[in-house]
């Protein structure tokens, strides 16, 4: 199965900022791999649900990678929420933090369009690495990449 390079973007980015979102609401209760394991969770519930606004929220102003810089990543998974929806489910992760900065490495599987999407061949695995890195005190993507 194949699934095309901005489909897993955009699987990437919401990964990437849900993780981020969480820590923003829930606090530095859990230690940093936890909030980031347990925000991944979040980020594909935000992606489902087409909502890019809280995605973006995590992301840093610094950002570089897939989809350019922040304002091409806002744009680009705005187009892929409205050109159908996805579906996300998540494989495997593997999140490691040293001091101010974290990495997340995930197994994703993404579905545009639903069911419409798997029926026409828009599905299969993806590996994201997401950077991360603490600014004033919140978890933000400063990086993304798509293998």
């Amino acid at each position: 199965m194949v699934i095309r390079a901005s489909h897993a973007l955009l699987a990437a980015g919401a990964i990437a900022v849900g993780v981020l979102a969480w820590l923003l609401t829930r606090g530095p209760a859990l230690g940093p791999e936890k909030q980031i394991a347990a925000l991944i969770d979040d980020a594909v519930e935000d992606a489902e649900d087409g909502d890019v606004g809280d995605l973006m929220d995590a992301v840093s102003a610094a950002y570089q990678g897939e989809g350019g810089d922040r304002a091409g990543l806002r744009s680009y998974l705005t187009g892929l929420v409205l050109g159908g929806g996805i579906d996300v489910k998540v494989l495997s992760q593997q999140v490691a933090v040293a001091g101010d900065s974290a990495t997340a490495d995930l197994e994703v599987v993404v579905v545009r369009g639903g069911l419409r999407g798997a029926a026409e061949g828009d599905v299969g695995a993806r590996t994201v690495h997401v950077e991360l890195a603490r600014e004033d005190g919140d978890w933000k993507v400063t990086r993304g990449q798509v293998d």
